[in-house]
């Protein structure tokens, strides 16, 4: 609950001061580890995230950044036992504009003139630090299994920014996401394999993504609507 209360709080601290974006991101998941312990072949299959990020960029080249908070929960329903999944992180989407690297257009896209692709095409670095926590119950009221973790990610991608108004950037992206030592500490005892441990692997995920840009601060900055 109190990660919402931020996001939340987020959404209208930033929306008050500038420039906001919300993100929307299907992760596709295929953990070997996990499916031999469980025996469950979509375990986690559908990933879907939620973000809110704040624009910031340098001044005189096109390198900008999205801090953002991210939250996401995958569940499955399987034959013994339930599992459920919650991520809550922080990260800092980096875009290196390769095309305009020098240029300024009044950017993310807002009334920018030229070609739209080498004005919005951006690769992608971003680091970030992640609260995992993994939950499996039996379907019979037998034992529970959580556990709780911190992690550091990174992904590198690439994307371009479409401007559809003064006010609104749309930008769909693709980035490879990897997790070191990732693990779920007794998930193989909790299903039955008493002398097999639990082993630290490297997460990879392929994520598809889209933010929408929002830019409040070009109404104040423009003086319509007499909003200030």
């Amino acid at each position: 609950m109190k990660i919402y209360l931020s996001l939340l709080f987020s959404i209208f601290f930033f929306s008050m001061h500038g420039q906001i974006g919300l993100q929307f991101r299907y992760s596709s998941l295929n953990v070997e580890e996990w499916t031999d312990a469980t025996k469950e072949a979509d375990l986690f299959k559908n990933n879907f995230d939620f973000g809110i990020d704040y624009w910031l960029r340098l001044k005189e080249y096109r390198v900008e950044f999205n801090p953002e908070l991210y939250t996401s929960r995958a569940s499955t329903e399987g034959n013994s036992a339930n599992y459920k999944s919650e991520v809550y992180g922080l990260s800092t989407n980096t875009n290196f504009y390769i095309f305009d690297f020098i240029g300024d257009c009044n950017c993310p896209t807002f009334s920018k003139d030229g070609n739209f692709f080498t004005k919005g095409f951006f690769i992608s670095a971003t680091p970030m630090v992640e609260y995992h926590t993994k939950k499996a119950e039996s379907v019979d009221d037998g034992p529970e299994l959580k556990v709780n973790n911190t992690y550091f990610a990174g992904a590198i991608g690439a994307g371009v920014d479409i401007g559809l108004t003064d006010l609104i950037t749309i930008t769909p992206y693709i980035r490879y996401k990897l997790t070191p030592n990732v693990s779920w500490d007794g998930l193989s005892q909790f299903e039955g394999m008493e002398n097999v441990e639990d082993e630290k692997f490297l997460l990879k995920q392929l994520q598809f993504g889209v933010r929408l840009g929002f830019r409040p601060d070009y109404i104040r900055e423009q003086n319509k609507y007499r909003f200030r």
